[in-house]
This record gives C-alpha cells, structure tokens and sequence, in this order.
C-alpha cells in the first residue's frame, strides 16, 4: 500500500517517509485489481403484433408491448465503497404494458 501511495503522491520520495498513524495511511484506496462485481443482470421485452387490410388502401395494426417483462426485480448495485460495501443502489424499472393502433394509408 505505501509503495502505490508514493508512487503516485510527489510529496514522498520514499517508503519510509509515511508513518503508520499519517492520514494518508488511514484513507482507503479501491484495489483496482481485484474490483468488485455486483451481479448479473438479465431483463427482456416482449412484443406482438396484428396486422390487417382494412379497406382497399388502409391497413390496420395492432401491439401489444411488455417492457420489462421478466427479469430480477431486486436492488440493481451501481457503486461500491473501497471495502466492498454498497454505496449506491437503482430500483429497477417497472413492468409497463402498452397498446398501440396504427392505421397506414
């Protein structure tokens, strides 16, 4: 840990510079190469549809969409703290329905 806070901190020319009780050594630093993941996240929308010819030059179609419509509706994590701690969470989306009629000419 000493060794990447004086790489990248031009007030230390050395290890042996930074006491244990210096403030620097008390702050936590993300471990970048052993980040943590949160996990998989896995959601679809499904959608059907009907069409038809209504008159000689309209045509009429109807659908049905579903966002949202499976899927792990727990907590999403977004951020962690440096000590593997969730710092930030999103809701997921909800599940919306929706019915669209569309006429063509």
């Amino acid at each position: 840990m000493k060794e990447k806070i004086v790489e990248t901190n031009p007030s230390y020319d050395s290890v042996s510079e930074i006491a244990d009780d210096d403030p620097v050594m008390q702050t936590q630093f993300p471990d970048l190469e052993n980040p943590f993941y949160g996990p998989e996240e896995f959601a679809g929308d499904v959608w059907i549809s009907y069409q038809r010819k209504i008159f000689n030059d309209i045509d009429w179609r109807l659908q049905l969409n579903v966002q949202n419509d499976w899927g792990n509706s727990d907590d999403i994590p977004v951020a962690t703290n440096p000590d593997g701690t969730l710092a930030i969470i999103r809701i997921p989306s909800e599940t919306r329905w929706s019915i669209t009629s569309t006429f063509s000419f």
